[in-house]
C-alpha cells in the first residue's frame, strides 16, 4: 500500500470531515442505505441501539452534507424515505472494506482489549 502523508493544513478540514462521516451510527446508518431506500422506523428497528433522537439528528446531519437524500411520501399514511446520494454512494467501497476489516479482526480486537484489562487490574 502506497504511503500517504497527511499535511498539517489539511488535518482540520479532514479531522472535521471524519466527525461528519465517520462516528458510529453514522458508519451502521449509511451501512444499512446502501441496500436501498428506507424509512425512519426501518432504520430504527435494523441499526439497534439508535435512539430516535441520535437517529434524527444523523439522518439530519447526512442530508446537510449531502449524502442522503430525504423523500416526502405521500401515500395514505405521510411518509419520509431516505436514500443514500451519489456523493454517500461513493463512500460504500470504503465503508464495505472497513466493515469486512472489522469482520475479520473483531475478535483480535475483543481479545487484544481483554489482555489489556487483564494487566490493568493486576
Amino acid at each position: 500500500m502506497a504511503k500517504r502523508l497527511i499535511k498539517q493544513q489539511d488535518c482540520q478540514t479532514m479531522g472535521q470531515m471524519l466527525h461528519e462521516v465517520a462516528d458510529k451510527w453514522t458508519l451502521l446508518v449509511m451501512g444499512h442505505l446502501g441496500n436501498g431506500p428506507s424509512r425512519f422506523n426501518q432504520i430504527k428497528k435494523t441499526v439497534q441501539g439508535i435512539s430516535q433522537k441520535s437517529l434524527s439528528q444523523c439522518l439530519r446531519r447526512l442530508e446537510r452534507n449531502g449524502l442522503v437524500k430525504r423523500t416526502i411520501i405521500d401515500e395514505n399514511v405521510l411518509g419520509v424515505e431516505y436514500e443514500l446520494t451519489s456523493l454517500g454512494n461513493s463512500l460504500n467501497t470504503p465503508f464495505s472494506a472497513l466493515f469486512d476489516w472489522m469482520n475479520e479482526h473483531g475478535e483480535k480486537m475483543e481479545r487484544a482489549q481483554e489482555d489489556f484489562d487483564a494487566k490493568k487490574r493486576r
